[in-house]
């Protein structure tokens, strides 16, 4: 679960994350989102991909899309 900046308002319910595999984004994901799926792909573009698919809810990444 996700706080909003501040730590104000309802917490954002987050189930799927996408992130590239063996980053240090998955390293991060992995240890702080216990709670949620962690969604691994081999190329940031499948990450994207499946963002706009609605096949996940969030994605963690280096670059903005």
């Amino acid at each position: 679960m996700l706080r909003r900046a501040g730590g104000r308002g309802a917490p954002l319910l987050v189930s799927k994350i996408g992130v590239q595999r063996s980053t240090i984004q998955d390293r991060f994901v992995t240890a702080t989102f216990t709670g949620s799926e962690i969604v691994r792909y081999a190329k940031a573009d499948e990450v994207y991909l499946d963002l706009a698919a609605g096949r996940v809810d969030m994605v963690f990444s280096d670059t903005l899309a």
